[in-house]
Parts: C-alpha cells; sequence; structure tokens
C-alpha cells in the first residue's frame, strides 16, 4: 500500500483520487470497493467514489464474507452487516459486539465488553443471542 493509486471510472475519470487515501484493498470497483485512510480505518466507496460506510477490520483488513455478509460500522462503532456482491446494508449497525454469520445465523450483544489480553482482545457479554441473516432475532 502507499500513496499511488486512484480508481477511475470506464472513461478515464478519477473517482477516488489518491490524495483522500491511504491506500486500497481492491484494483477494480464493480458495485463498491474498499480504501483506508492515513488513521487505518476501512471504508468502502461506491462507483462514484462516495464514502457508504465504515467496514469492520478484521486480520490488519476488511472482514471477511461469510455467507454473504461482511460487518460493517456505524458512526458510533455499533455493529452490522452489508451484502457481499452488493455492498448494500442488510443489517443495521444495531450491535456492540457482533461475529461473523455461521450456519445461517450469527451472534450478536448489545451489551458487551472487549477484554484485552497481551495483544489479544475478546468481547464478553452475559447477553448473547444469535439473528438470521435478515437481523430477525432467532434466540
Amino acid at each position: 500500500m502507499g500513496n499511488e493509486f486512484w480508481f477511475v471510472n470506464q472513461t478515464g475519470k478519477i473517482i477516488v483520487p489518491k490524495q483522500k487515501y491511504y491506500g486500497t484493498f481492491n484494483d477494480t470497483i464493480r458495485n463498491y470497493g474498499f480504501v483506508i485512510d492515513n488513521k487505518g480505518n476501512i471504508f468502502a466507496v461506491d462507483c462514484n467514489g462516495n464514502e457508504l460506510y465504515q467496514v469492520f477490520k478484521y486480520d490488519n483488513g476488511p472482514d471477511y464474507a461469510e455467507e454473504g455478509l461482511f460487518r460493517i460500522l456505524s458512526k458510533n462503532g455499533k455493529i452490522g452487516y452489508a451484502d457481499a456482491e452488493t455492498g448494500k446494508i442488510v443489517i443495521k449497525p444495531v450491535y456492540q459486539c457482533a461475529f461473523p454469520f455461521e450456519n445461517g445465523r450469527a451472534r450478536v450483544s448489545k451489551n458487551c465488553l472487549t477484554e484485552t489480553i497481551d495483544e489479544y482482545s475478546e468481547w464478553a457479554s452475559d447477553e448473547w443471542f444469535e439473528i438470521d441473516k435478515t437481523g430477525k432475532r432467532i434466540q
């Protein structure tokens, strides 16, 4: 990564200037692409260069899509989910902690703490429940 990149559309017009972000995780934007700012925040941008939302960072990059969804963040740090193909928000960010989907379910909590042990961290909550891919509470 570095400062020598930008996204252009099919006519050659620059849609995401290199001065705005530190780097990118894509070489092509179809429905959306991922960019990173100089503070390490990852954003999804559309084909016009508009920021759509902040993306949950995992393993030093954008969250992995699991079962067609990846995690996103609101401005106040709440977690939701977006569709990996279209980039559209599927479940609004309302969870303080939220795991990736597995077998059609995701474990979430609206009240949790991040506990740090050495260089690792984990979420702790007494109020975990599961949701389906529409955000409906399962248990």
